[in-house]
């Protein structure tokens, strides 16, 4: 499994003189290695009207299976968040005063926190901001349930953003619409293009006067007209 692993850390259950458990306890040194292995998963963050509801989602399913697993068996029990950084504690969340209910979905484990007593869903709140904020500066996230590490994560990463699906050109989607005002456009092309044809020629025209031509005709040596009248008449006639 893609899990975090955490060499030399345990993670002890409450007990009458620690309720709230340890975990990230350094042992002491010994021959052998303490290792293990937590579920890592992306965290969502939604608020409720009656408190808010914490996303759990597991890219690898035998990881995503191990968590819902632990989920299930220890549930019942008090919900924490520790939000560290480098190993140190950043921020810690006990949800003391919530109701918390554990849903297994197709992506991982659903946690929704709502109101336990009156007049505590402000201090719910409170608590989905604090997760929200040391996710988004980049903290990881542990989720212990009766102080047992269950699953280390991070924030959720942003879906990039998706590209605006392109519309028709003539904003329609009728074939037959749009031939016809693609062949529109053509026979416009057309009409400007003989327009142009017809405006660079005259400004041709207009650079050579009659003077021009007269010069032209007395520098270069010409050919009398009955040299070549015949096959002028030839030409006219279609032969």
């Amino acid at each position: 499994m893609s899990g975090q692993t955490f060499p030399g850390i345990t993670a002890e259950p409450a007990t009458p003189f620690n309720p709230h458990g340890t975990v990230g306890q350094d042992q002491p040194a010994s021959g052998t290695s303490n290792w293990f292995t937590v579920p890592r998963c992306s965290y969502r963050i939604e608020k409720a009207p009656e408190g808010f509801r914490v996303c759990c989602l597991y890219d690898d399913p035998a990881e995503r299976s191990v968590a819902q697993k632990l989920c299930m068996s220890l549930m019942g029990g008090l919900v924490s968040f520790r939000c560290v950084l480098n190993g140190m504690d950043v921020s810690t969340v006990n949800l003391t005063l919530a109701l918390c209910r554990f849903e297994v979905t197709d992506t991982g484990i659903s946690i929704t926190c709502s109101k336990a007593i009156q007049d505590i869903v402000p201090l719910l709140h409170i608590h989905a901001d604090t997760l929200q904020s040391s996710l988004t500066v980049g903290l990881t996230c542990c989720l212990l349930l009766n102080g047992t590490l269950v699953s280390v994560g991070n924030a959720l990463a942003p879906s990039p953003p998706q590209k605006p699906a392109a519309e028709p050109v003539s904003g329609t989607s009728d074939p037959k619409q749009e031939v016809a005002r693609l062949a529109a456009t053509v026979s416009q092309l057309q009409i400007d293009l003989e327009a142009y044809r017809r405006a660079a020629q005259a400004w041709a025209m207009a650079q050579v006067t009659e003077a021009d031509i007269e010069r032209y005709a007395l520098e270069e040596e010409g050919v009398p007209l009955e040299a070549f009248i015949g096959e002028l008449e030839q030409l006219a006639r279609g032969k």
